[in-house]
């Protein structure tokens, strides 16, 4: 959580911000605004710089000295209320994912680039070569990988 941040903290803490030859955006407001959106966890260094409309590298050197002058505790990234969730089953014996339609995730798309823009859903067939290997098919809609899963299962 946030300290209580003065005027007078800031601008002891970061006093390059303040020297009369600085022309950068920044100010005491947005100084306050990056370690408040930051120590409320709902986003990182690049989410507040898009907020705010400020360089990322930036929002990055206030968060390290903020947190070196221990204005902030430091955030773990899944604690960010903008993090999606990667855990999709609770309970890993619920996960069963061959030949069994479904969705694709945008998780899918960033490890898989090739996936094509207007798949939707995706099934894990058997590669015909050996028992074990699998391959995984994507498909437009529902209804088309339903069928490729009843041509496998037959």
């Amino acid at each position: 959580m946030l300290k209580t941040v003065t005027i007078d903290i800031i601008k002891k803490i970061f006093p390059s911000y303040f020297s009369a030859d600085y022309v950068g955006q920044l100010n005491e407001t947005k100084i306050k605004q990056i370690l408040n959106i930051y120590s409320k966890k709902e986003g990182g260094r690049t989410f507040i710089a898009k907020k705010l409309k400020l360089d990322q590298s930036v929002v990055g050197r206030i968060l390290l000295k903020a947190e070196k002058n221990n204005l902030i505790k430091r955030v773990q990234r899944k604690e960010f209320k903008t993090t999606e969730s990667q855990k999709i089953y609770e309970n890993i014996e619920e996960r069963y994912i061959y030949l069994k339609v479904r969705q694709i995730s945008s998780f899918d798309r960033i490890l898989n680039i090739k996936i094509p823009k207007n798949a939707k859903f995706k099934i894990q067939t058997p590669t015909g070569k050996h028992a074990p290997s699998t391959t995984v098919k994507y498909f437009n809609t529902e209804q088309e990988a339903k069928i490729e899963m009843r041509k496998w299962r037959k």
